[in-house]
């Protein structure tokens, strides 16, 4: 019983971020054409804020897609957020 209620939960936990993922790019390529994009997932969120200083510093034209997503809602301690590069106009 417990297999299939972590199975279950992990199921809703990668729905979560496909949704999040999806709608945050759609919503950004409605006015600008992505180039690229990373999505980042922490623990915390200083770690969050720390892996996306790292992205922005190897890549500065990277900027954030919109707010970043938190999983406690599902108990789960994770943060999520996407970077995104534009192309040039």
């Amino acid at each position: 019983m417990t297999d299939s209620l972590a199975v279950m939960s992990q199921k809703v936990l990668a729905k979560e971020e496909s949704d999040y993922i999806e709608s945050m790019l759609k919503a950004v390529s409605e006015d600008l054409t992505i180039k690229t994009y990373q999505v980042i997932r922490e623990t915390t969120w200083e770690q969050l804020k720390e892996a996306i200083d790292i992205a922005v510093d190897f890549n500065p034209l990277y900027e954030l897609a919109g707010h970043p997503l938190n999983l406690r809602f599902l108990d789960v301690d994770r943060w999520l957020a996407i970077l995104v590069e534009y192309e040039e106009s």
